[in-house]
């Protein structure tokens, strides 16, 4: 499944040659449901890829600005894979996901946050 942004991707998608045609969504869909229906995303980062990271959804980015804090921390925690370069493709993994696993939330979490914004102040 595809979501291209501006019409110039649409077209480019339509213009290649595809052994299995992608879904492309070329209208506004329901969120929670858009990304349960999928085995992974994949992004530049953004939103998305953190929604599916939480939901535990195989996530992958290919961000290559300076990353921030929750970025950095849902990829040291394995919840994001980051595409750096041709080599990290061997990363991703085709096969349909597994039941999803939501980022459990807690005591700790709310700490944590509160000792990183008390550091950075």
């Amino acid at each position: 499944m595809l979501t291209p942004r501006y019409a110039h991707q649409a077209d480019a998608i339509a213009r290649r040659s595809w052994t299995v045609a992608p879904i492309v969504v070329d209208h506004p869909v329901p969120f929670v449901p858009l990304l349960l229906g999928v085995d992974a995303v994949m992004s530049s980062g953004g939103t998305m890829l953190r929604e599916a990271a939480y939901l535990g959804l195989p996530a992958y980015s290919t961000f290559r600005s300076e990353l921030g804090a929750v970025d950095r921390r849902l990829s040291d925690t394995g919840r994001v894979r980051l595409i750096a370069d041709a080599a990290d493709l061997d990363t991703i993994s085709f096969a349909p996901r597994g039941e999803v696993a939501p980022t459990a939330g807690g005591a700790e979490l709310v700490d944590d946050l509160v000792r990183e914004l008390k550091a950075r102040a």
